[in-house]
């Protein structure tokens, strides 16, 4: 009896690396819709104060030279916005392209102004499109009103992310993240250096505070939790906090520079897909000092 032949076809497919890292793809029947679920983002009009100037940053990867990769703004009647981002190459990364929306930009523009939009990536690989949503954005003025009860965390990121595989290096792509939660708690962890003199009188030598500060989140969704703990916590190179909470011990958190400290913790709420963080953070220049120069 003759051998039989078969024909075998390799075929190699590309994946979209960002977009499966950033996915949340439950399927249906498991997880309950949330409605009208968006990130909520302030702006002022005018004005250089950038703890009240929200951006957003986006990111994705070509796995080659001629694929090409889209960053495009669409309002909630899926309508491309009068503003669109303009796709920036990642100076280290020759692959590699972002786009930072200042959302000051699309306030002031006559058309489209306050509402909702989708921040949408595409990208055509081996001819194959992939177009996925990075956000679905609440644009609002900002207010004290808008702001309460929120933090903001502004994260500049100039050094290979891992996870997605690109090399932030020389880009200083910044992004902010607006969540419900709550900043402050400092602990000045004082340390106290005195010696005892002539007479035994005990005398001040040197005094520093090692401050230490806490993040508290309130339950928050997937969405937060992954951006928090696998990009703001993790590949920042620099980090700045701003608190709007009525309640706090002081209104001067204002996008102070700060340093992830210890490692985030997660608290998970059973029979819930919200989970809340907490970590801990220190100042990123340790000035807080005082010494005898005689």
């Amino acid at each position: 009896m003759a051998s039989l032949l078969y024909n075998r076809t390799k075929a190699c497919f590309k994946l979209n690396k960002t977009k499966n890292e950033r996915s949340d793809e439950t399927p249906t029947s498991l997880a309950k819709k949330e409605c009208c679920d968006t990130i909520l983002v302030l702006s002022t009009l005018s004005g250089s104060l950038k703890w009240q100037n929200d951006v957003t940053s986006c990111w994705a990867k070509k796995q080659g030279s001629i694929d090409i990769v889209n960053f495009e703004l669409y309002n909630d009647n899926n309508v491309l916005s009068n503003y669109q981002p303009s796709a920036i190459q990642c100076t280290k990364d020759s692959l590699a392209f972002y786009a930072t929306i200042k959302w000051m930009d699309v306030l002031n523009n006559p058309i489209d102004g306050v509402g909702c939009y989708r921040l949408m990536v595409t990208t055509i690989m081996d001819g194959i499109t992939d177009t996925f949503e990075w956000g679905h954005y609440d644009v609002k003025i900002y207010s004290p009103e808008n702001a309460t009860n929120s933090v903001r965390i502004r994260s500049v990121f100039n050094q290979y992310h891992k996870i997605e595989d690109i090399d932030f290096t020389e880009s200083e792509v910044e992004d902010t993240i607006r969540f419900r939660g709550f900043f402050g708690n400092r602990q000045p962890n004082m340390v106290v250096d005195n010696l005892i003199y002539q007479g035994r009188v005990e005398k001040n030598v040197q005094r520093e505070n090692l401050n230490t500060y806490e993040l508290l989140t309130d339950p928050l969704n997937t969405w937060y939790i992954a951006n928090l703990l696998d990009l703001h916590l993790l590949s920042e190179t620099s980090i700045y906090i701003t608190d709007h909470n009525e309640f706090n011990t002081t209104y001067g958190y204002k996008d102070i520079p700060l340093i992830v400290k210890d490692s985030p913790e997660v608290e998970y709420r059973e029979y819930s897909r919200l989970a809340s963080i907490k970590c801990k953070f220190s100042d990123k220049k340790r000035d807080s000092l005082s010494k005898y120069n005689g």
